[in-house]
């Protein structure tokens, strides 16, 4: 596979382009998605079509062209397009064409074109859906029995049976109300109440339905209402196992029902597995550290052991609150049927329970509890995070506390070193092409300069690093890792300035050869300025790069990310606080180890 250098543009929140490289031809099409609301109309109703598309690498298209029975839209450098048309004065079919179209770094046009039909009748023909209430309301409580010491959590689930928000929901709570307006969810925590009895609940949702017929507009308000009773019974001393009241909501999987025995990791003297029905909480064991021994600018303790929770000692507990195997099979099933159901065109609210297990108390307890997680999008599921101390290896890390990385993506190298506390692979798509890594920093910018040993040390001022590794052809192989660099800056120039002409300028680029420990890098930094719109300051967007040539004719690229704008306010020049920190760089590219 050659290493050609290709452009392409990646969003950034400043609408300034980031731009890369890849090993790969640019000419595949452009993905394209059409939805229409309907396939059958009457004469008297409109429809809507929706088209979605994308470059193969993610990119706005460079239009969508909708034909739709001789109406047309046209959405240039978009993903998304759409157009309503109708009523149509004759019956019969409606032809529709959607074309998405995009160019490739060499000029080259590709498309993806799209066609149906509609189909218009007398409006006697069109069958009228039967909606029983045009209003699902679920309503989920914590428990139905509290003493005078406790609290209850309510919630409420309410849509239109086509997928939109209710107008309002409200919830009272022997006279504690709260009122969710254009929401799908409400939720209320009622609670300790001073006497004894039955507290009655209220959970109503309104919407207004709004109709149009032969001119004439209508609208009507309608309303689900649901009710129910928490019973209230005097607070008393609980013998050990002591129950508890875990602080997360219901929904998030976390509070038992009521009966449900809950007990702490220093009560529980039972067998694992515990009983099915029982909720286990606590931790158990100790956190243990490690001080690293080198002298690098940034170090990290390491962590030799973590306290564990008392649920991993149980192999039927993963999810907080679990009552056992059965009632997680029936949480799992739930939460997938509630986010499918979530998103369906046509959303409709339904928590029968599903399955093999279905009509098990357990099962269908739990079923209940992940569809209403699924469906209110609360995720992921709140999971234990049970450590194997057994497997740890004290041989990843090294001596500053930065842990080994598994890189099958970079066959050139044998070792890479990243920080231990926060560094992680990211599923974001790289910067520099499909076979690229990329590192997430966002999680340790503020945190590294919190911890102990790197206290007063420079802010990092990176949100992500990419690596990606190539096969140099013959022509690149003949190119020193600097005059490969002025080729790449050369390229990125010429197509950013088409690009944003008038709108933004490339400044000369800044390239140095510089060792670190046995590995020698051509550097690469030009700032990219763009006028403010609004009238504001210019933004100088900050793109570095580094080259590595390897064994092989292979060359590595790494591309340091997050640098979108590093003018000093008030001045036309860069701001050191704003600059990536060039001891953590240097730390990084010396732990790299090549094969």
């Amino acid at each position: 596979m050659k290493y050609k250098i290709f452009i392409f543009t990646l969003l950034t929140g400043l609408g300034l382009a980031s731009f890369g490289i890849t090993f790969a031809d640019a000419a595949t099409q452009p993905a394209l998605s059409v939805f229409t609301s309907s396939n059958r109309i009457n004469t008297e109703q409109m429809v809507s079509l929706t088209a979605l598309a994308s470059s193969h690498l993610g990119a706005a298209v460079s239009s969508i062209i909708i034909d739709f029975g001789g109406n047309k839209q046209i959405c240039e450098n978009a993903y998304y397009c759409d157009i309503n048309v109708g009523p149509f004065d004759k019956k019969g079919n409606v032809k529709y064409t959607v074309e998405a179209k995009m160019k490739s770094a060499n000029g080259k046009e590709s498309r993806t074109v799209k066609k149906g039909v509609i189909v218009v009748v007398a409006p006697s023909a069109v069958l009228k859906e039967k909606i029983r209430t045009p209003i699902t309301l679920s309503v989920f409580t914590s428990t139905n029995k509290i003493d005078t010491q406790q609290t209850v959590d309510l919630t409420a689930l309410a849509s239109v049976q086509v997928g939109e928000p209710v107008s309002s929901i409200t919830i009272d709570v022997g006279g504690v109300k709260q009122t969710c307006e254009n929401l799908y969810f409400c939720q209320l925590t009622a609670g300790p109440f001073e006497k004894k009895g039955n507290v009655k609940y209220t959970v109503e949702a309104k919407m207004t339905l709004v109709t149009a017929k032969n001119g004439k507009v209508t609208s009507k308000e309608v309303r689900s209402i649901k009710k129910g009773v928490i019973t209230v019974v005097a607070a008393k001393k609980v013998a050990t196992p002591v129950t508890e009241k875990p602080a997360t909501s219901y929904v998030g999987g976390s509070q038992p029902s009521a009966g449900a025995s809950v007990v702490s990791g220093a009560n529980y003297k039972g067998p694992f597995p515990a009983p099915e029905g029982m909720v286990l909480t606590g931790t158990t064991g100790e956190d243990k550290f490690q001080n690293p021994t080198g002298n690098g600018t940034y170090r990290f303790k390491i962590q030799t052991s973590w306290k564990k929770n008392i649920a991993c000692l149980d192999e039927t507990r993963t999810v907080v609150g679990s009552k056992g195997k059965t009632w997680e099979e029936g949480y799992w099933k739930g939460g997938d049927l509630g986010k499918t159901a979530k998103s369906a065109i046509i959303v409709v609210y339904d928590e029968t329970p599903k399955g093999d297990k279905a009509g098990t108390a357990l099962y269908d307890e739990g079923y209940k509890a992940g569809y209403a997680a699924g469906f209110a999008d609360v995720a992921p599921p709140y999971v234990y995070g049970c450590h194997d101390d057994e497997g740890f290896d004290i041989s990843k890390y090294d001596k500053d506390g930065w842990v080994k990385q598994s890189m099958d993506k970079l066959p050139g190298l044998s070792a890479l070193y990243l920080p231990v506390e926060g560094a992680v692979l990211s599923n974001l798509d790289s910067v520099l092409g499909s076979s690229g890594v990329v590192f997430s920093f966002d999680d340790i910018n503020s945190p590294i300069n919190k911890t102990a040993l790197n206290v007063g040390k420079p802010k990092l001022n990176i949100s992500r690093v990419d690596f990606i590794e190539g096969q140099l052809d013959s022509a690149e192989a003949a190119l020193s890792a600097a005059e490969f660099a002025q080729a790449f800056y050369n390229q990125q120039k010429k197509v950013i300035e088409n690009k944003y002409k008038g709108s933004c300028a490339v400044a000369d680029p800044a390239i140095t050869d510089e060792a670190y420990g046995g590995n020698n890098f051509a550097n690469l930094a030009f700032i990219t300025v763009c006028l403010d719109s609004s009238g504001g300051e210019n933004k100088w967007a900050l793109s570095k790069y580094s080259f590595m040539k390897m064994p092989g004719d292979k060359m590595l690229m790494v591309s340091i990310g997050g640098i979108d704008d590093v003018k000093a306010k008030g001045a036309d020049t860069t701001d050191s606080a704003k600059i990536p920190s060039k001891d953590f760089i240097a730390q990084l590219y010396s732990k790299i180890q090549v094969k």
